[in-house]
């Protein structure tokens, strides 16, 4: 749920700050919103050159550019290379500004680089001692809280403390009603944790119950104009609720959902940034379980896009979509298995069943290759159940039936209409196996 903090980048530089260091500054949060990371990176360095050079080593001023520059190298997934800058920042911020907003800042970096990292527990101690710090200097509830309590909760529930996750963010719900009462977005950002947990525990309906209360408050807030709502908290909400829908096999209502997610992230984040691609990375997972194959093949293309364009084609992260892709954007191919199949229900049903079993067979071997634990292929193999059955050969429309519903399980889950539907065809053989053998 947690989005990324770019306060830091934000912040104002030192008031003493070279003007030409603070042009390059600017242009380099620029470039880091526009997702230029590498225009970003390099303008950075030009600055820290000017400041180190006016100031020293461990001037604040030099901190701040340090700071922002691991937000970049944390953007690339570059992780040794973030901590490097966040530990340099974390010493300058301790030794000249001691317990401050802004070295509270650069220990939820470093908290989020070990988090990505999947060190928890670490990740934990620097969230902790951030919000340390952050409760002591700032006001009761003040917005910069909230996501060090989300920060600390999503630690906990990763290492299997639900309880204690639950209750960090009933802290925040609980300090931010007594301040600002429901109707406030740190509300619906505790409400989203919440959901977050209930969802990972598979209480799916208990977790909607609640973003569909959370997002009565988003409405409630936009019409009533009481406070600014940030849009960012708002496709958080619909991202959680898509995510949902999709667990519980609601495919329609869930890409629906991750499309106003995507509207929302074009407008606030852009096209070009990793949370983009994920979505349309979501989206084309939907699609690829409701056997639209082009719309899924264009939405992971999507996805591939920006990641080369944000990552390069030597990151790890691209290089798993390029083989993704490789894997099943046949189109034609699976356009062709479609229409065997087609064919071969055809023919089976004027009774041609060696023909409808060539033509199966046929597309069966190109959606192992292309798509493989895949919808199309188990209906395949259903077919192919129906077939055997009708030639007598019950043996092997028992297997591919066993087959049929493998696949089903492993694509779309126990819950899902075509699983419990495989299900229920199979017992039918079990038992006709069963009538067969005692007789």
């Amino acid at each position: 749920m947690s989005n990324r903090n770019n306060s830091a980048v934000e912040e104002d530089l030192n008031s003493n700050s070279d003007p030409a260091a603070q042009d390059l500054v600017s242009k380099a949060k620029f470039f880091h919103i526009r997702r230029d990371l590498k225009k970003a990176k390099k303008t950075y360095e030009a600055a820290l050159r000017i400041q180190t050079k006016e100031f020293g080593e461990d001037d604040p001023t030099v901190a701040s550019t340090l700071d922002a520059m691991g937000l970049v190298f944390l953007d690339e997934i570059n992780h040794k290379e973030a901590l490097e800058k966040f530990n340099r920042a974390l010493a300058i911020r301790e030794n000249k500004l001691g317990r401050h907003v802004d070295t509270a800042q650069t220990y939820e970096h470093i908290g989020m680089v070990f988090q990505e990292q999947k060190k928890r527990e670490r990740a934990e101690e620097m969230f902790r001692k951030a919000l340390d710090i952050k409760l002591e200097v700032l006001p009761k509830a003040h917005p910069e809280l909230t996501q060090l309590y989300d920060q600390i909760a999503v630690s906990l529930n990763k290492r299997g403390k639900f309880a204690e996750a639950t209750a960090v963010y009933k802290e925040l719900l609980a300090s931010t009603l007594q301040v600002h009462g429901e109707d406030h977005p740190d509300v619906v950002f505790a409400y989203n944790g919440i959901s977050s947990l209930l969802a990972g525990k598979n209480r799916l309906n208990d977790a909607l119950e609640i973003l569909d209360k959370s997002l009565e408050i988003c409405d409630r807030i936009q019409q009533r104009g009481h406070f600014n709502l940030d849009k960012t908290i708002l496709g958080a909400t619909l991202n959680n609720k898509a995510r949902v829908k999709r667990d519980l096999g609601d495919y329609d209502a869930a890409a629906e959902l991750f499309n106003q997610v995507l509207n929302i992230q074009r407008a606030t984040i852009g096209e070009m940034h990793r949370l983009t691609a994920d979505t349309y990375e979501e989206l084309s997972r939907l699609y690829y379980k409701q056997e639209m194959l082009e719309d899924g093949i264009n939405a992971f293309t999507k996805a591939l896009e920006i990641h080369r364009k944000v990552l390069g084609d030597d990151h790890p992260k691209t290089k798993q979509l390029v083989q993704s892709h490789s894997e099943y954007s046949n189109l034609e191919l699976n356009e062709r298995a479609q229409a065997l199949t087609k064919q071969g229900a055809e023919m089976a049903a004027e009774g041609d069943l060696e023909k409808a079993m060539e033509l199966l067979q046929e597309a069966l071997d190109i959606y192992k290759e292309t798509v493989g634990v895949h919808p199309f292929t188990a209906i395949v193999y259903g077919s192919i159940a129906a077939i055997k059955l009708d030639q007598g050969l019950l043996d092997d429309a028992i297997a591919a039936s066993a087959e049929a519903l493998k696949i089903l399980r492993r694509a779309l889950g126990d819950d899902h209409a075509k699983t419990k539907a495989r299900m229920e065809e199979h017992r039918v053989l079990l038992s006709l196996f069963l009538q067969v053998n005692r007789s």
